[in-house]
């Protein structure tokens, strides 16, 4: 058995056997992938002074109040006029600034008096006020998105200013997911007698889909040696995966077939049980006997243990390969007294919340920390981290938290 930290660095190592490829997609396809070029600006944004506001367009001149309108502008219906520091041009939002204009009065600024505008006697003007320059974003030839940023639909809009039609992300890595046991059924099968929905499955196919990465759904197989040495040599000679993992059988049981399968097959075992609750019967391996290595999880069956393990060893060094952070942790006030007696490193199933009225985080530790309780899994939003020193976390102490 190892630690925590020293399984993490194990599995650091086995991911360095993959190297991320790219592919082109359209524009609206591309939220939530990670962008795998330098996205830089083929023209200067924006492309031209304009303003920011309804109103008028002036030449500005400390101690004039009043001015002469003397034509309309409205966005993408620009009109060459050369102002002089008496005249204004009625000027929409968007519009391109005439070429010596360099201020924008909003119009609830001012009064129209026949061809005139007057402007209120509680405003003050002064250059430059309410245009947007060319440029300002960011110039011709400038860095806009940089490689390894996620794609939002906020950045779409950004990606569209720069002519991207078409977007450089990172390719997602296949991740293989299936169950093993005997009592396991399709969850839409009626379980009778001893038999349970393969919960599991979906889970795992649920976290191995996102923008870095998509589940394939291998199904469930029985407790067999035979059943299974069959299925994982067909599984581990899939050379579209870059990631296999199972749920179940890498336990001390009878009927854990996995880890001695695994072995036939001439899978390298880089470890095998991790010091922590819940998830300690972690398993990982390496399969060379291919096109590119297959890296192999195979995480406990209980559902808890299995979730927890993805997260921690699985999805964490997934994001550190795309250069995301690996885990999203907040430190929070305990709201009760936590504490353990073994010396493995705890992740407590808790809801953290932010207290506006004291400006911190909180957290409540969930009645139950079952590793098959799936409905405290589902009221979590954090696993409290009790590290293996740590035997009790008084109240209102300081708590790390990973956000789930």
């Amino acid at each position: 058995m190892i630690s925590f930290n020293d399984a993490r660095h194990e599995i650091a190592n086995l991911f360095s056997h993959i190297v991320p490829s790219h592919e082109d997609v359209p524009l609206l396809n591309s939220v939530g992938r990670i962008i795998a070029e330098d996205v830089v600006a083929d023209i200067d944004l924006p492309l031209f002074d304009h303003s920011v506001v309804d109103g008028y367009a002036i030449v500005f001149s400390p101690g004039l109040f009043r001015w002469k309108i003397t034509g309309t502008i409205t966005a993408g219906k620009y009109s060459e006029i050369i102002l002089n520091e008496q005249q204004a041009v009625s000027i929409m939002t968007g519009g391109k600034l005439p070429i010596n204009a360099n201020c924008v009065i909003p119009i609830e600024d001012v009064d129209i008096i026949d061809s005139n505008i007057q402007l209120h006697d509680t405003v003050t003007l002064k250059a430059g006020m309410n245009i947007r320059k060319k440029g300002e974003d960011g110039k011709q030839h400038s860095l806009i998105v940089p490689s390894y940023s996620v794609i939002h639909p906020k950045t779409v809009s950004l990606l569209a200013s720069c002519g991207k039609t078409f977007v450089t992300v990172f390719k997602k890595l296949n991740i293989g997911v299936l169950c093993t046991g005997d009592e396991l059924i399709d969850i839409a099968e009626s379980p009778s007698v001893d038999k349970v929905r393969a919960s599991n499955l979906y889970s795992l196919l649920a976290c191995a889909t996102n923008g870095v990465s998509q589940g394939i759904n291998l199904g469930i197989t029985a407790d067999d040696p035979e059943i299974l040495h069959a299925r994982f040599s067909e599984v581990f000679n899939n050379n579209e995966l870059d990631i296999l993992v199972t749920s179940g059988g890498v336990s001390v049981g009878t009927h854990d077939f996995v880890q001695s399968v695994f072995k036939q097959l001439g899978a390298e075992i880089v470890f095998w049980k991790v010091n922590i609750k819940p998830g300690k019967p972690l398993l990982a391996a390496l399969y060379r006997k291919r096109k590119k290595p297959l890296i192999i999880f195979g995480l406990p069956g209980n559902p808890v243990s299995s979730f927890v393990n993805y997260i921690l060893f699985v999805q964490s060094h997934i994001n550190t390969l795309f250069h995301q952070e690996s885990f999203t942790t907040r430190y929070a006030k305990t709201n009760s007294v936590l504490q353990k007696k073994d010396g493995k490193r705890n992740f407590l199933r808790g809801r953290i919340e932010y207290d506006e009225t004291n400006s911190e985080y909180r957290v409540q530790q969930l009645q139950s920390q079952s590793s098959g309780n799936m409905v405290t899994l589902h009221q979590a939003n954090c696993l409290i981290v009790m590290k293996e020193e740590c035997q009790r976390i008084e109240m209102g102490e300081l708590a790390e938290c990973i956000i789930i």
